[in-house]
């Protein structure tokens, strides 16, 4: 059922057609209005002078709108499919379109609608025969050039920047392709209406991978992939990760094809070493977590990065993780300039931060050794940058558990809380120590401060053992336990 109220209609969205709910239904149908019957013939119906696909449902919500009523777009869910959409094909929508017309079209929206952005632009574009396709790209680029309100209106301006910004989607069309490509060719820079060349250079290169991606001959990609290469200085200057991620994954596909040729390495390892540079200086991008997987070899030599990381203070998390990636083996070496620089407390840290961000066996057994030349702080952070690593070592942290000092021992607790297949052994051994007469209860009011400060609910049994313990001299401790369990499940 479709509820609607006085003063408003019920309709459709194209621009939300790329939503699929997965039940064979269109979220944002277009063609869809429900209105009361007063309200349609007020405005005067359909515009049937309209031959071209799809404008009279626009233009008859904007008269209703200019009447005062409020615009509800149609909405679709799992237990409310109140229309079906009868899908038709692509051709029936633009068929009677010419090629004018429809970049016409495009510009009325560009112009009228200040949501109108690529997404909208490839939504429209798609709906586009492929024959227009061409044309239609000529006239909006001649609209681009020649109208008035782009030159003299600076959010208009701007907002084409934007709309040319992303050529990266899947969803790119070709009037989004060809109009850039004609943009790039024909508009100069110099003139009055100009576009930010950065922002145009970028889509140029995107358009070239997508070229890259189409193109079956070795020959021809590598021609391709040299025009990239040619703006490498722009490239490098810009850190575009997100291109030099697509372009090594360009690269790495197509490596079995290309590999022979000589250039194919000098580009790989073009790439793979300014990403090395650029991570040993401390930059920091997610993007560095697929060179860092992707690449097999270094460009660099391992003094390089031991220099970076201890002399120079870079020891980032993609940094460590590329050293240990790239050269196991010298795992040694890293150990000694470890001792070396053991009394650096600031460096110390930061290594210590960033090995609790990399969670392999190699971050772990490197903390243990930090931990092993530490003075105390330094032993309380290595065992909270443990809590963040899925890898255990039972041997090495259960003797800490033994420690009289309450903050090694509550950190070395909640590291190894971490494991459920060891937490019911922890816990018999905080509390299923023997304490005749009272002897040990210090130590257990001790562990009881660790799981009341840490609130490890799954002591409960343990502390019901202890609150229900006889004799006068386990009064204290008793009185500990009942305090924790009254503040966890207070009512």
């Amino acid at each position: 059922m479709i509820d609607i109220y006085e003063n408003e209609f019920i309709c459709g969205n194209w621009k939300k057609t790329h939503l699929d709910n997965n039940m064979g239904f269109v979220k944002g149908t277009n063609g869809f209005l429900c209105a009361f019957k007063k309200d349609i013939e007020k405005v005067g119906y359909y515009d049937e002078t309209i031959e071209n696909y799809g404008r009279e449902d626009c233009q008859m919500f904007e008269r209703l709108q200019e009447m005062g009523l409020s615009r509800k777009e149609l909405k679709f869910v799992p237990e409310n499919i109140p229309i079906y959409h009868n899908p038709h094909g692509d051709y029936y929508r633009s068929q009677n379109f010419k090629e004018k017309d429809l970049a016409s079209t495009l510009w009325e929206e560009i112009l009228t609608d200040e949501n109108f952005d690529s997404l909208n632009f490839n939504i429209f574009s798609t709906l586009i025969q492929q024959d227009k396709q061409d044309g239609v790209a000529h006239f909006i680029a001649n609209i681009f050039r020649k109208s008035e309100p782009l030159r003299s209106n600076p959010k208009i301006t701007y907002k084409m920047e934007e709309l040319i910004a992303d050529s990266s989607s899947p969803m790119i069309s070709e009037i989004y392709r060809n109009t850039l490509a004609i943009l790039l060719k024909e508009i100069s820079f110099k003139e009055e209406l100009s576009f930010r060349e950065d922002v145009l250079s970028m889509n140029y290169r995107f358009m070239l991978l997508n070229l890259i991606e189409r193109e079956q001959s070795p020959d021809e990609t590598l021609a391709l992939l040299k025009m990239i290469f040619e703006e490498w200085e722009t490239l490098s200057e810009q850190k575009d990760y997100e291109y030099l991620k697509a372009l090594y994954d360009i690269l790495m596909k197509r490596k079995d094809e290309l590999s022979k040729n000589p250039d194919y390495a000098k580009m790989k390892n073009k790439i793979v070493n300014f990403i090395e540079r650029t991570i040993l200086q401390g930059e920091l991008s997610f993007y560095f977590e697929f060179f860092i997987n992707s690449i097999d070899k270094s460009t660099l030599d391992v003094n390089v990065y031991l220099d970076k990381i201890f002399s120079g203070g870079k020891g980032t998390p993609y940094t460590l993780k590329a050293f240990f990636k790239f050269f196991k083996e010298y795992l040694f070496y890293f150990n000694l300039n470890l001792d070396e620089y053991s009394s650096d407390s600031k460096l110390i840290d930061k290594l210590i931060n960033s090995l609790g961000m990399i969670d392999t066996a190699i971050s772990h057994v490197t903390l243990k050794n930090i931990f092993q030349t530490g003075e105390k702080g330094t032993k309380i952070k290595v065992l909270q940058a443990m809590q963040n690593l899925s890898a255990y070592d039972n041997k090495f942290l259960f003797p800490i558990l033994k420690s009289k000092d309450f903050q090694l021992k509550s950190e070395a607790f909640m590291t190894l809380m971490g494991d459920e297949k060891v937490r019911d052994e922890i816990l018999q051994k905080l509390f299923s120590i023997p304490s005749p007469f009272g002897i040990r209860n210090k130590r257990l009011i001790e562990n009881l401060g660790i799981v009341e400060k840490r609130e490890v609910k799954a002591a409960k049994p343990y502390l019901i053992t202890l609150r229900e313990k006889k004799h006068i001299w386990n009064k204290k401790l008793r009185g500990r336990a009942k305090k924790i369990l009254e503040q966890w499940y207070a009512e």
